[in-house]
Formats: C-alpha cells, sequence, structure tokens
C-alpha cells in the first residue's frame, strides 16, 4: 500500500474522533453535572461584568441567545431583536443537558496587528513577536523576533490561530506576553477552564474555517469564528472530553508518524485490527482487571437467585436438565454440573483461558431471554405507521433503521405476543448473514424473519455481548453450528447454548467502552478507503 493511499487514515481518524466529541458520542453524560444552561448564564454575568470595567466589548448587535422552543425547533435571539429559527444552521443533535451556544458569547477575539521592521528585532529584546505559521510547530510556538513597542498583545494561556497564509495552526501562547500579527488571532475565553474544549470545537471546525477564507492570500474574517456554533457540554463533561482525547491522540500522532515514515504498511493489518481487539476483549485483554470489582461467580449467583425467585413466582420456567454450573477443578480443568447429575469435563469447549474473576457459562443461564422470530412472513405496509418488523435487511455491522419494515398495530402485536422487544434487546441475525448484532434504541419493533432476540437483563451488559457475538471466538461457533444444505442458518437452541466469558459487570462496561473507542478511530469505512 504506498504512502497516497495510507496518508488519509490519520487524518481521518482525527477528524473522527473530533466529531464525536463536540456531538456528545465520546464520553457518557453524568446527569449529575451542572447543566450547560446554568455554564452560560455564568459566562453572561461574567461577560457583563468585563464590560463594565472596559476590559471586554459588548457584542454587535446585542448577545446572542439560542433556545429550543415550544414547538422543538432551535431559534436565537439577539439583544432585543425578534428571535428567528435557525433549524437549517443546526448540523447535528446534541445530548439534553447541552446548549448551543455562538463562540461570540464564550469568547473574546483578539486580532493581531503588523509591526514596521524598525519596531522588531532578532535580539531577543522585548517579549515575542509571533508573525504567523512559521512560529507554530506542532501545537508549539518558536520565538524568532521580539519588540519593545507592542500594540496588540496576547497573554499566556491564550489560543492562537493563524487566519492568514495558512489557516488554522494552532498553540496555546506559552508566554508572559506575546505581540501578535494580523496573521494571527488570539481565542481569550470569557472563562480560561473552558479553553480545552473551545480548541477541540476549533479543530473540529478548522475545515469549515479554511473553507471560508479569501483572497490571494487566503485569509478569514473575525466573524468566521465569532459566527461559528458551539455544541457546549457542561465543564464537567468537557474536562472528561479533554482527558479523553488526550488518551487518543497520542495514538493517532503515532499512526500519522508510521504514514509518514513507511509506504509499505500492510493493509490487512488495518482490515483484521478490529477483529483483532474484538477477541483481546474477550479473552479479558484489552483493558486492566480491578481488584475491586466484584467477581463474576458473584454476579452469576446472584443471577441464579433471580432465575429461581422468577420460576417461583411462575414468571420464568426452569431450565430443561437442569441449571448449568461451570467451574475450574483442582486439577486446573473446567467442569460443568446440570442440575444434580454428575460434573463433567468439558476442557474441549474452552477455547482460551481467562482472567481469575472471569468465569463461563451457557448463555441462557446469564441472560434473561432468548426468542426466535415468529415463523412467518409479516405483512408489510407502503407507509409509515409507527411499528416496524427487524430482519437482517435492516442489519449490517450496525443498525440502519432505513430498512425496517412496517406493520400495521394489529400486526405489531400478534408477532410480539411470545415478547416485546425494548431498548437495549440485541437482535441477532441467524439466517443467511449469520452473525449480525444490533443494540435496539426504540420501541415498537418486532422480530421480523431471519433473526432471535437476547435480552441481557441487569447483570450482563448489552454493548459487552454485541461485541461478543461479532468477535473472532463467536463466529468460529456459527461455523461450527451452521445448519442446512441449502441457506446456511443457526438454531435457536445453538445460541441458548452458547458457552460465553464472562466478566465482572464493571469491566464488561470498560470493555464496551474502550472496543467502542476504538471502533470510532478506525471504522470500516477508512480502513476501506485506505485497502
Amino acid at each position: 500500500m504506498n504512502e497516497s493511499k495510507v496518508a488519509p487514515i490519520a487524518a481521518k481518524l482525527r477528524a473522527s474522533v473530533l466529531q464525536q466529541a463536540v456531538e456528545g458520542k465520546l464520553v457518557p453524560q453524568d446527569p449529575d453535572d451542572e447543566s450547560s444552561s446554568v455554564l452560560l448564564e455564568r459566562i453572561r454575568k461574567e461577560r457583563a461584568e468585563l464590560v463594565k470595567q472596559k476590559k471586554a466589548k459588548a457584542p454587535k448587535g446585542g448577545e446572542s441567545r439560542i433556545y429550543r422552543g415550544a414547538d422543538g425547533s432551535w431559534c436565537e435571539q439577539r439583544g432585543k431583536a425578534e428571535p428567528v429559527c435557525i433549524d437549517r444552521e443546526i448540523p447535528f443533535d446534541i445530548p439534553e443537558n447541552w446548549e448551543w451556544s455562538r463562540m461570540s458569547v464564550l469568547i473574546e477575539l483578539l486580532s493581531g496587528v503588523d509591526l514596521t521592521p524598525s519596531e522588531y528585532n532578532d535580539s531577543h529584546n522585548g517579549i515575542p513577536y509571533i508573525t504567523g505559521a512559521s512560529n507554530f510547530n506542532d501545537g508549539t510556538l518558536i520565538e524568532n523576533r521580539w519588540t519593545v513597542s507592542p500594540r496588540r498583545v496576547s497573554h499566556e494561556g491564550d489560543l492562537l490561530f493563524t487566519c492568514k497564509g495558512t489557516v488554522g495552526d494552532m498553540a496555546i501562547n506559552s508566554f508572559e506576553r506575546a505581540h501578535i500579527a494580523r496573521q494571527v488571532m488570539a481565542v481569550c475565553p470569557i472563562d480560561y477552564e473552558m479553553l480545552p474544549y473551545i480548541e477541540i470545537v476549533l479543530s473540529a471546525q478548522v475545515e469549515r474555517i479554511k473553507n471560508a477564507a479569501k483572497g490571494l492570500i487566503p485569509g478569514i474574517e473575525r466573524k468566521t469564528i465569532l459566527d461559528g456554533l458551539v455544541s457546549l457540554p457542561p465543564l464537567a463533561e468537557q474536562q472528561r472530553i479533554v482527558e479523553r482525547i488526550n488518551e487518543v491522540m497520542p495514538l493517532i500522532d503515532q499512526l500519522e508518524k508510521l504514514e509518514r515514515e513507511s509506504d509499505a504498511v500492510d493493509s490487512h493489518f488495518w482490515r483484521d485490527l478490529p477483529s483483532s481487539i474484538l477477541q483481546q476483549a474477550v479473552e479479558g485483554k484489552l483493558v486492566p482487571q480491578d481488584p475491586d470489582d466484584e467477581s463474576s461467580s458473584v454476579l452469576l449467583e446472584r443471577i441464579r437467585k433471580e432465575r429461581a425467585e422468577l420460576v417461583k413466582q411462575k414468571k420464568a420456567k426452569a431450565p430443561n436438565g437442569g441449571e448449568s454450573r461451570i467451574h475450574q477443578g483442582t486439577d486446573g480443568s473446567w467442569y460443568e454440573q446440570r442440575g444434580k447429575a454428575k460434573a463433567v469435563c468439558i476442557d474441549k469447549e474452552i477455547p482460551f483461558g481467562i482472567p481469575d474473576n472471569w468465569a463461563w457459562s451457557r448463555l441462557i443461564d446469564c441472560s434473561e431471554a432468548i426468542v426466535d422470530c415468529p415463523h412467518s412472513t409479516p405483512k408489510y405496509l407502503n407507509e409509515d405507521t409507527g411499528y416496524y418488523a427487524i430482519d437482517t435487511n435492516c442489519m449490517d455491522y450496525g443498525w440502519n433503521q432505513t430498512g425496517s419494515r412496517n406493520l400495521s398495530k394489529a400486526e405489531y402485536e400478534a408477532r410480539t405476543a411470545k415478547l416485546t422487544p425494548q431498548p437495549n434487546d440485541i437482535v441477532l441475525s441467524r439466517e443467511a448473514s449469520i452473525g449480525r448484532a444490533v443494540i435496539l434504541s426504540d420501541e415498537n419493533y418486532c422480530l421480523g424473519q431471519r433473526v432471535m432476540l437476547i435480552r441481557s437483563g441487569n447483570n450482563l451488559d448489552s454493548r459487552y455481548l454485541q461485541l461478543l457475538f461479532t468477535s473472532p471466538y463467536a463466529w468460529n461457533l456459527y461455523r461450527a453450528m451452521n445448519q442446512g444444505t441449502g441457506v446456511k442458518h443457526i438454531n435457536v437452541s445453538a445460541i441458548r447454548n452458547m458457552l460465553i466469558p464472562v466478566p465482572p459487570l464493571a469491566e464488561q462496561r470498560r470493555i464496551a467502552t474502550k472496543v467502542f473507542e476504538i471502533r470510532a478511530m478506525l471504522a470500516n469505512r477508512f480502513i476501506a478507503s485506505a485497502a
């Protein structure tokens, strides 16, 4: 694979991670965080005080306030003017405790001024004079000119942004004071705690900003930055986002370095890496174990007690042949006991070792429900009814709602008589395109054809189960389960009896989070474009 094909990968991964960050998809939301509306109100008060002290200017045309109207549309009011609908400007949905804001509400923007040759020197006399992109080197500033007569001063901690010639280079001002030239702007937040997140926003918007540049020597106007829309998380979440970005970006930087240094990166490596990550995940090699986690043996015992209570209340059936218990004997072998029968060695079924605080279990013994689809073809309608059937047309390696099939309410109710699918249920394809797994996020879906449903319950993380079902380990099992001489399929009974590695619940969540982080960087479309 030559360099021209490889080079875009790191840039695309970086852009993908930044976009997830500003859409609220990089870290989980915390309902205990102070909401962004409170943060915005505090910033407005701080700005008003700075304006009063003549340390900042009042926004031209009045301050912008963006809010969601009663009809669900986004509206903006500037000063005392009438609110206007800005739905067309809103680029994506944001979490409920986030807000939209213009950048002008959050920052002061300082434009640079050029000095004449007689006003600067190269003898370290005065403060640094930052003239443009030549002073920016991979996020740091280089000083090569100085001035004793500064007229436009940026202070330590400001974010410097190149705005003419080379547009979009950024670096935090590390000097106590520095004069900036016309090719540079200084982004000065009202609240400097927000500066790292604002840098992420500008990094995510850098292509938009570059595209707005005008002139023979491309340059941007102040309003290009000030009018930019900012998806604003609570301050605590901003800090979590920044921490996650700081973890991920060095990995992308390493990839970019490899891309630059080598034109022989094997494309098969990039295609195989996601599968390798999934296999590491289910073997307990992706994230470290935490000795403070509740062990899986305790988790499985709790599941058994809850199931026994449901059986007692006639809300569930006792397993045929008795409940399975899998344990490791003193001889190091794995044994399974069903009901009161004698334990038998199942070493031939155990595919790999697992951490000490993990356990093996049959899927039926640790999940809440596993049901097959009705063995009939749904009666589809050609209109959106609000009721949908799920089949393999809706499933790729993610959820494709546009492929859902419309049903009448009566047809929907008939097909959900056994079990009504609900959010967090997993739908697994069992015929033709075997082994595709998606997690439901909405209601009013039922099973169409060639699929089954697995409900993880409260003691298994549905995201962990999803990645398990799509791992190389599971694919090897599916090949062994394949039935039929025509269209290949797997029986529901085989999936119920599937042997799965069960981590502690807290570790399941850590594994799922890590896998989805990596998937965001190594999405199939990026890998395909480089192959």
